[in-house]
């Protein structure tokens, strides 16, 4: 699992799908629950700025469809019965850091602990507010500091028209829209 998390976000080459790579995860999960591997989260930062990230970042869980109907079978619903479940984005997890409603820094998630700076990146992101808006109900958004956990991506379809076939200074492809995704912010 090492040498394919190696060939896939540090070389940008997969050595096979997502979905036997989980299968070989879920399987370690099952033989071996507390495995050191088991315990990492994200992956190491390896170029650009290296920073400690103001607050940690775990990481999200995949879920199987039958885990959720178990779990929304247990829970109750008080005064608020709004609910959203998303499926997980296949992206770079990202932090977002407001000072006084203003975009002070943006980084990836690295390792959840030690992540990268792409500040300069992020203030070009459509959907990266430089300046959080002044609605009433949401003035303490606008006091201090305030942040903001994301997933940055970019849509297969858009990848696929416009960037699949670029090559790579190294003469490579980016091989999914999550790589390319990676290195647009890491440039």
């Amino acid at each position: 699992l090492e040498r394919l998390d190696t060939a896939y976000y540090e070389d940008n080459s997969p050595k096979m799908s997502d979905a036997a790579y989980d299968l070989l995860k879920d399987e370690l999960r099952e033989r071996a629950p507390r495995h050191e591997y088991l315990k990492q989260i994200g992956s190491r930062v390896q170029h650009g700025i290296k920073t400690e990230l103001p607050v940690s970042m775990g990481s999200l869980r995949k879920i199987r469809p039958s885990e959720v109907v178990s779990w929304l079978s247990k829970i109750t619903f008080g005064k608020c019965n709004d609910l959203c479940i998303t499926p997980k984005l296949d992206g770079i997890a990202g932090l977002l850091h407001y000072k006084q409603g203003k975009l002070h820094a943006a980084y990836t998630r690295g390792d959840g602990i030690i992540g990268r700076n792409i500040t300069e990146n992020a203030r070009y992101i459509q959907g990266v507010p430089l300046r959080l808006n002044n609605p009433a109900h949401y003035k303490h958004f606008l006091e201090g500091d305030t942040f903001f956990k994301c997933e940055f991506i970019i849509h297969t379809s858009i990848f696929d028209e416009k960037y699949k076939r670029q090559t790579l200074p190294n003469g490579k492809e980016y091989s999914a829209a999550r790589n390319f995704c990676g290195g647009m912010l890491n440039t």
